[in-house]
């Protein structure tokens, strides 16, 4: 098997630039060329090629026609678009049987107990897949995956700042508690006061993502 079809080479590679794309390591609007990519991770063209293109239909690098592929550049209506939709899928995890149901009590909880040095983003996100997967629909988890990925960048900002880390992890200790003992009303209403928050934050932060990215200072 040749280097280029060799899948874990082929994956390790996706896995990197999905990296890098999440974490918005590429300058907004750079011009992602395949040799350099290719250079800087000491991969063929076709394991690159590839990666590209399965970022591009997970919407994480955009593409122009003969041009080839481009860093995302942050924009407050898309965060705000997919924020929405995450709180309208977990909105209806949160009514479904399954969180109803016999078991319903347990899991979420644990979804706080990460190691003590994650950082505040990984919480959330692990947080937010807990309450996805209680839907019972793995396209409801893979699309909440998905938004995780594409808003990741702004919760590495939010995550700088200590008053919304201490907020973050407050509401979703309230949303465990309310879930521990059936409250699912409760639950429901600290979801939707924490994504009302959310939203309100996000054209401020999506300008400092973008002064960081386009300074490469995002760390």
């Amino acid at each position: 098997m040749t280097a280029d079809h060799d899948p874990t080479r082929r994956s390790a590679c996706y896995g990197r630039l999905k990296e890098m794309a999440v974490h918005c390591r590429f300058r907004p609007g750079e011009h992602l060329k395949i040799g350099q990519l290719c250079e800087q991770l000491r991969a063929s063209s076709t394991p690159v090629r590839e990666a590209l293109i399965r970022l591009h239909c997970e919407k994480l690098v955009t593409s122009t026609v003969r041009e080839g592929f481009f860093a995302r550049i942050p924009n407050a209506d898309e965060f705000e678009d997919l924020y929405q939709l995450s709180r309208t899928l977990l909105l209806q995890a949160m009514q479904s049987s399954r969180l109803n149901g016999r078991g319903a009590r347990t899991g979420i909880g644990q979804s706080l107990d990460l190691s003590p040095s994650a950082p505040p983003w990984a919480v959330a996100e692990h947080f937010t897949m807990k309450l996805a997967q209680r839907a019972g629909s793995r396209e409801v988890a893979r699309i909440v995956s998905n938004i995780n990925d594409r808003i990741r960048c702004v919760r590495l900002i939010a995550s700088l700042d200590p008053e919304l880390v201490q907020g973050m992890v407050l509401d979703r200790q309230q949303i465990a508690e309310a879930i521990a003992v059936g409250d699912t009303p409760s639950a429901r209403l600290i979801l939707e006061t924490m994504f009302d928050r959310d939203l309100h934050r996000v054209p401020e932060l999506t300008k400092e993502l973008l002064a960081r990215a386009h300074a490469g200072s995002l760390d």
